[in-house]
Formats: C-alpha cells, sequence, structure tokens
C-alpha cells in the first residue's frame, strides 16, 4: 500500500524527521507557555502563555506540511490539502460511522457499568445542555476541532501513518502512530490550569490504552476511504 502523496519510497530518516520537528517544535513552545503561566501566576489559557501554548499545537500539522513537501513538492501539498479539506471521496456510510461512533460507544460504556454502579465521566445533563443551545454546540465543537484534531491529522495520518503503511502495515503502523500520539501530549500535564478546560485529568496508562485502540480504528476509517 503507497500512501496517496507519495511517489517515493518510504525512509526511517523520513519518520525520524517529522517526529523531531513536530515534538521539538510542539515542546518548545509549550516549554514557554508554562514559564509565561507560571510568571504572571496564571494558566496557559490565558494571554500571552496562550499564544505561545497554541503555537506549540502547531507541530504536528506543520511536521505533516514541511515533510511533505520536502519529499513530494508542490504535488504532494496539493493531495494533502485535497485529501484534508474534500469530503467527497468518503462515502456516506462512512460518514455515518465517523458520526455516530463516539456518542454510541460512550453511551454503550455507561450502560455497561451503570449497573455496577462504577464511575463514570460521562454527564448526560451537560450532554443534553449543549444540545439545546445549537450556538453553544457549535462554539465547542470548534474548540475541540482547533485544538485537536484538525491541526493534528494532517500530520498523524496525513504524513506518518501513509509513510509507515507502506513497510509496516495496518496494525503495527497503528500502534507507532499511537506511540507518537501519546508521547507529544505528555507535556500537557505540566501545563498550568490545561485541564482546567475539561471534566477530568486522565491517567498517562490509561490514555496510552485508549489511544492504541483508537489509533487501529481511525487507520481502518483511513484506508477504507
Amino acid at each position: 500500500m503507497a500512501g496517496p502523496a507519495f511517489g517515493n519510497p518510504p525512509r526511517r530518516a523520513d519518520i525520524i524527521g517529522f517526529l523531531i520537528f513536530s515534538h521539538g517544535w510542539t515542546w518548545g513552545w509549550w516549554l514557554v507557555a508554562a514559564l509565561l503561566a507560571n510568571r504572571s501566576g496564571g494558566t496557559i489559557w490565558q494571554m500571552p502563555a496562550a499564544a505561545a501554548f497554541y503555537l506549540g499545537g502547531a507541530g504536528v500539522m506543520l511536521g505533516g506540511i514541511v515533510m511533505t513537501g520536502r519529499l513530494a513538492g508542490r504535488a504532494g501539498l496539493a493531495g494533502l490539502a485535497r485529501r484534508t479539506l474534500d469530503p467527497r471521496p468518503v462515502a456516506l456510510r462512512w460518514w455515518l460511522l465517523i458520526l455516530a461512533w463516539y456518542p454510541v460507544l460512550t453511551l454503550a460504556a455507561a450502560m455497561l457499568v451503570a449497573p455496577f454502579e462504577a464511575s463514570t465521566s460521562l454527564d448526560l445533563s451537560l450532554a443534553a445542555a449543549r444540545l439545546l443551545d445549537p450556538a453553544g454546540l457549535l462554539l465547542f465543537l470548534g474548540f475541540i476541532m482547533l485544538i485537536g484534531p484538525l491541526p493534528e491529522e494532517i500530520g498523524w495520518r496525513g504524513f506518518l501513518l501513509d509513510r509507515l503503511l507502506p513497510h509496516h502495515g495496518v496494525l503495527a503502523a497503528s500502534m507507532v502512530v499511537a506511540l507518537a500520539w501519546w508521547s507529544w501530549h505528555l507535556p500537557l500535564g505540566l501545563m498550568p490550569g490545561y485541564f482546567d478546560a475539561f471534566s477530568r485529568r486522565p491517567d498517562l496508562l490509561v490514555q496510552l490504552a485508549d489511544l492504541i485502540p483508537t489509533a487501529i480504528i481511525y487507520t481502518w476509517i483511513y484506508v477504507s476511504t
């Protein structure tokens, strides 16, 4: 299987170069954000720390764009832009799966743990409130997209997965992406106030255990579409 944006065979140096760029850029700017937040006594959601934090979050996206341009030129960049922005190649059945997967899986998990009175982070009242406030829901979805999927997927699936699949297959490629994905996020635990915007602070090993099957599912969807 060959990545659609590249004509040349994948090399280990391509992968290492991408990871050095993505992680180095992000960790460097996040260090600046943490220092600024600590100096002001605030959080990384407040300026000027927020500017450095968001700039650092672009590391994966920039790594994917820079490495694609270096290896595949303008044609590769055009292909990356098309695969990122054009929804038409994705069949309707895959759109339905993509949109329904997370809410259905979350509700199923909540139903499984409910008889045992186990703790769950699912808040149905919050979900209902967001559904009754379309403007607020769009702002929330936009916020989530901007700090995660939109910039990150250009690098993780748009570049890294494409370079791994030809030599390593679906499962091994997914594992490498999951480890890169997980390690890239490690400094967030040191960001003052970062988890104030979310309902919980995830355990690192739990986060890795979550990202591995997620990466496999994403690879399945990516290859299938």
